[in-house]
């Protein structure tokens, strides 16, 4: 694919998190990417990009406002399956890893046994601050000494998968949002547990029981949950192979490239 891109669109901020991911996803790809003076801004989180010659827009807003007037391709982010969209739009991964080749490579290096602490390292700010702060709470008074909160550099933070039992999410932005580093979890085949996840992935849902541990919305039953889980590692272990595929199937530049080849027809 030939795939030109504006040089720079929306805040230099928003420009380095969710275009930059895009970019490298597609040269991942093996597209041919160039860019282009020309201001394809839509509004705040949303741009224009030429495939192959016709115009796609890419949609990074966290809620489902979507932009009525594009009758074009018109591929989003955090696609919320509770929602109702116009005809045109389609599912998009939401930013996972910029650098594919690291990806591929810790892929490979990366064993989760379902063995080791309890994991909660988000921090607690915006809109997520109180049902962060609450996550946190509950998981210090049932787990204690087996907790692991620790805030890591990117890479150890990849790599402290190999010593968890799971690894526990709030969402962000609203209810029902993939968290980012949960989606990191998923792809390198670890257990994770949070409340009800609506996100789309690609042509597939995130399914709970299969490729995540649902909780309560309150959290109020995650010391139950952990405790069944210590009962039964195995399921830990399936659940996070089951999300490992999934993100290969869904957010990986391979599949992502068949995708977009099917939906851009």
């Amino acid at each position: 694919m030939k795939v030109v891109f504006p040089k720079q669109v929306i805040k230099p901020l928003y420009y380095k998190i969710h275009v930059q991911y895009i970019i490298n996803l597609f040269q991942a790809m093996g597209s041919q990417v160039s860019f282009t003076d020309r201001n394809t801004s839509v509004d705040g989180s949303k741009f224009l990009v030429l495939v192959n010659g016709r115009e796609v827009l890419f949609d990074f807003c966290d809620f489902a406002c979507e932009t009525t007037h594009w009758t074009g391709p018109y591929f989003k982010f955090h696609y919320d399956e509770t929602r109702s969209y116009s005809a045109n739009i389609r599912p998009f991964p939401p930013v996972s890893f910029y650098d594919w080749n690291a990806y591929n490579k810790l892929s490979s290096e990366i064993e989760y046994t379902g063995c080791g602490v309890v994991a909660y390292r988000q921090r607690p700010y915006g809109g997520a601050a109180e049902r962060r702060a609450l996550l946190g709470s509950i998981l210090h008074d049932h787990c204690k000494d087996m907790l692991d909160t620790n805030i890591l550099p990117q890479e150890e933070y990849w790599r402290s998968i190999q010593g968890d039992f799971v690894q526990l999410f709030a969402p962000g932005a609203r209810e029902g949002i993939l968290d980012r580093a949960q989606l990191q979890c998923m792809a390198f085949g670890e257990c994770t547990i949070s409340p009800k996840i609506t996100d789309t992935m690609a042509s597939e849902r995130i399914i709970p029981g299969m490729h995540y541990i649902m909780c309560r919305d309150d959290f109020s039953d995650v010391p139950t949950i952990l405790n069944d889980l210590e009962r039964n590692i195995s399921m830990c272990q399936i659940v996070g192979n089951n999300a490992k595929l999934l993100f290969e199937r869904t957010c990986a530049p391979y599949s992502v490239k068949q995708y977009l080849r099917k939906e851009l027809v």
